[in-house]
């Protein structure tokens, strides 16, 4: 048994995916990831392997030395910084709630509007250009429990592809026998070694094939982020998605381009159809759903059986 055999293979692609979102040319913006997870499911040590020029990982961090280190960063390498990667974003409990706020609204700027200036702490931070960031966030349920915390508003919600999963019964017994294993401290990085941007074309008829996807996403994370208990403001926090279909679009264009491709093929689509079974909050079992094969409408595959016929006799007058 190897690393690659833990049926990570969908957590690993769905990061490659958002990562390589920073070299698609015709983009809104680069696509920003949550990935939740209970404790000891890897995702930490998975978005830890990924090495890609232009995105760097940040252990701890705050809404003042987010932007410092941007500042620090020369106008020229600030044109090639896409994704920040934060693989324990549950450290930020620790803090108060007003700083961990505070970072999170830093966070939900970057990720769409951007900045060209801010003043934090009395200082002024000006950019030439405005800048704007994709990040890859890794937490826990537990961190994201607090109907109050601004992770449960849709303003930051839609500006963020969910990803959650869980392990099978069978998955956590093959991952106990792997620690067993003498090699299992053996750690391999994955290297996303392009440079360039480049333009990816997406048909229209998968642009058109998207909404339905994009329709189940937005009342998934609409229905996750109600923290109003009024029946008026809930009904009119309702949204339709536009944000999301345009992080939808860039996915399959990454997504694409992460696989060699200039322009999206039917091959890709089927593959986001299997990832898009993690897209959402409910924590799937992430062996139990092959990505290349799978219905994408149905948030929870069942088993059928085949029940069989039964003849009946006729009567007898």
């Amino acid at each position: 048994m190897s690393l690659e055999t833990i049926s990570m293979e969908p957590l690993r692609k769905h990061i490659g995916i958002c990562l390589y979102s920073g070299f698609v040319e015709n983009k809104p913006r680069d696509l920003s990831t949550l990935i939740i997870a209970y404790p000891e499911r890897g995702k930490s040590t998975e978005a830890k392997r990924f090495k890609a020029i232009g995105a760097t990982e940040v252990q701890d961090l705050s809404s003042w030395g987010l932007l410092k280190s941007i500042a620090r960063i020369s106008p020229k390498e600030r044109d090639i910084f896409h994704h920040v990667i934060v693989p324990d974003l549950e450290k930020l409990a620790s803090r108060s709630r007003r700083l961990r706020e505070e970072l999170l609204s830093t966070i939900r700027i970057l990720a769409e509007e951007g900045f060209t200036k801010s003043l934090v702490k009395y200082q002024m931070y000006n950019f030439q250009k405005r800048v704007t960031l994709g990040f890859i966030l890794c937490t826990t349920p537990e961190d994201i429990g607090d109907r109050r915390s601004a992770f449960r508003s849709y303003s930051f919600l839609s500006r963020f592809i969910p990803f959650t999963y869980d392990f099978s019964d069978r998955l956590k017994i093959n991952i106990m026998k792997f620690v067993e294993r003498e090699d299992r401290l053996a750690k391999t990085n994955i290297h996303l070694k392009r440079e360039e941007r480049t333009h990816v074309d997406c048909a229209d008829a998968y642009k058109t094939e998207l909404d339905k996807y994009v329709d189940v996403i937005a009342r998934e994370i609409d229905e996750f982020s109600q923290k109003s208990s009024i029946p008026s403001l809930r009904d009119k926090q309702r949204k339709f998605g536009v944000r999301m279909k345009e992080n939808l679009i860039t996915y399959l264009q990454s997504l694409a381009l992460y696989n060699g491709y200039t322009s999206v093929r039917r091959k890709h689509f089927e593959v986001f159809k299997g990832l898009f079974h993690f897209m959402n909050f409910q924590f799937l079992d992430i062996d139990d759903v092959t990505i290349e094969r799978a219905n994408p409408v149905s948030r929870h595959p069942k088993k059928y059986r085949r029940v069989p016929k039964i003849k009946r006799r006729r009567k007898t007058q």
